[in-house]
Parts: C-alpha cells; structure tokens; sequence
C-alpha cells in the first residue's frame, strides 16, 4: 500500500472545550516494534476522548490526536506479527494518541480482523463499548442461563451491547430507557423495557418480587437504584470510577473498566459472526472535520448506541 509521508488528524494542541480540536496534516506515523500502521476508514466516539480532550485525564505530551476506536486496513504490517498489508482490521489505542485520523500506529496485541460482515463504521463502533460489555456480562458477573439482569442505561453504547450478549447467554433481560428508546431496546431483545422515569423499585419487583440476580447501571446515574433492586446475594458491576454505595444483603460488587487484547476482539467478532450481536446501533456519522460536534454530542448524553467519525472525509 502507497503510504503518503503527510496525512490529516484531528487534533488538540491545549487541554480545553471542543472548540480546540483542529484537523491538520502531520507526518504519517510509522509502525515501531510490535505495531501495525493502520489506514483508519473510521473512528468510535467515545466519552473518555472527551476526558483526554478537556485533560481530565493527562497521558503524554501535546498536541494530541484524539481517539481510540477504529477500523481499518494494514498499510504497513511492521517486523512480522499475525498481519499483512491489506488485511481489514478493527481494534483500539490505549489511551494516547489516537485514531481520528487518517492513519495510526497501532499495538498488534490490540487488533483483530474485523468481522465480514461488518461495515467499518460498524466495527469501529464496537471495541470500547463491546468489550466493557462482554467484560461486564461473561467475565464479572457471570451471567448465567436462568438469571436475571439489569441493564440500566440500554440504550447507550454499552447498554445495547450489553442487551445482546446477556440474551445471547440465556439471561431474562431487564432494560432501562428513555420512553423515545422503549421500542429500541425491546427491539434488541430486552424481554422488559421500563422508563427510566418511573419508580424503578415497583416496577422491578411487579416482574421479580426478590429483585434481579445481576445489575449493570451502565451510568452513574443509575447505580444506587439499581443496587436497590438486586436481590439479596446478587451481583452487580459499575463501569464509573466512584461507587460510594454501601454494599449489603450479601450483595457482591466489582468495578468493570473492560478487559483488553486480541482474545477477547476475538470473542466479540465471534459473537457477531454467530448472530449473538446482529445490531450495532449508529446514530450518527461524523466527517473528520466535524470531530468538535461529536464531543459536543456524545457529551451531551443521550445518544442512541454509537457516534463514529468516517476519517475519509
């Protein structure tokens, strides 16, 4: 693959608002020991680019390429490793510089082929929020066939994920969601959509008198009532940083960051290929120029399954 010496990213050159993202040309990376260069069809939008935007989370010198998500193609496959030039790849960058751009120098231990039947939008859309959920959901709480679970917050990136692969494992599945995403969420196969606006506490023990086997509040917002209504002895996870609640009734609570490596993009390419995961929901696509807009946007909250920035455009 032709690799041009110059190509554009979108960038900060001081912490702050959204406002100081820039596209600029910059050298093209190069791939250094143990890393492929990936040419980036299409970047995930994440909450924590946010974090490493405005520097509520510092990680190394400026200016910044922002990112983390992406699919791809191998344009330089580097000192041997599993890949070749040409190979369609999906994968993440640790926290640092990243991948709303046009080509990035990626780990090789954090990449996998993307699924065939994914889009690029579609895998970029996938690895943060798919391994937070597989994480949550196989590793964490061991979701077993029979239980039930909460998934509060379903319809955000985690939380339509997190839908699929506790259905995909035989779990009765309880879903929170905005009224507008009731539908959405039943459509992804919730087996109970509630609104997140009414008590959630009568509405869970009208379906299970002794609340649910497992939680996943996949905002902070819902984390104390979904610890209320876990049955005594059950499980619940949280994927924020500041769980103050007491722990009680026996109740086991771990914190979930996601596990990271190629094994487990395995896992969820897998899971795609089988039908487990047939929904990966974009609600918008961004040009590279338009990165500002995203952070906006996902900031704000709200947003249905995922936002991705097309790097092409």
């Amino acid at each position: 693959m032709n690799v041009p010496s110059t190509s554009r990213a979108a960038v900060v050159h001081a912490y702050g608002g959204p406002d100081l993202i820039t596209v600029q040309s910059r050298p093209t990376p190069t791939a250094g020991p143990g890393e492929v260069l990936v040419a980036i069809r299409a970047a995930g939008v994440n909450l924590v680019d946010t974090m490493l935007r405005d520097g509520y989370l510092k990680t190394g010198p400026l200016p910044l390429t922002l990112g983390c998500d992406f699919a791809g193609v191998v344009a330089d496959a580097g000192e041997g490793g599993d890949f070749a030039t040409g190979d369609e790849v999906y994968g993440y960058k640790l926290l640092g510089n990243g991948t709303y751009a046009e080509y990035a120098a990626v780990d090789a231990s954090l990449i996998a082929r993307k699924p065939p039947s994914l889009s690029f939008a579609a895998a970029a859309a996938l690895p943060c929020a798919g391994l937070i959920a597989y994480d949550a959901i196989v590793n964490t709480l061991a979701l077993k066939t029979g239980e039930s679970i909460l998934v509060a917050g379903a319809s955000g990136g985690v939380g339509h994920l997190a839908v699929q692969i506790a259905k995909a494992r035989g779990a009765t599945v309880i879903a929170t969601a905005s009224k507008r995403n009731l539908q959405f969420v039943r459509s992804l196969g919730a087996d109970h959509a509630l609104d997140y606006n009414q008590n959630l506490a009568t509405a869970i023990r009208e379906l299970l008198p002794n609340g649910v086997d497992v939680a996943l509040p996949t905002v902070r917002e819902a984390e104390r009532s979904a610890l209320a209504v876990t049955r005594d002895g059950g499980r619940i996870t949280w994927i924020n940083n500041a769980f103050d609640l007491p722990l009680d009734r026996g109740i086991t609570g771990t914190e979930t960051n996601g596990s990271h490596g190629r094994a487990l993009l395995d896992a969820l390419s897998n899971l795609v290929q089988g039908g487990a995961i047939p929904t990966i929901h974009i609600e918008h696509q961004y040009r590279l120029a338009d990165a500002a807009q995203a952070h906006i946007d996902v900031a704000h909250g709200r947003v249905r399954g995922k936002l991705v920035i097309n790097t092409t455009t």
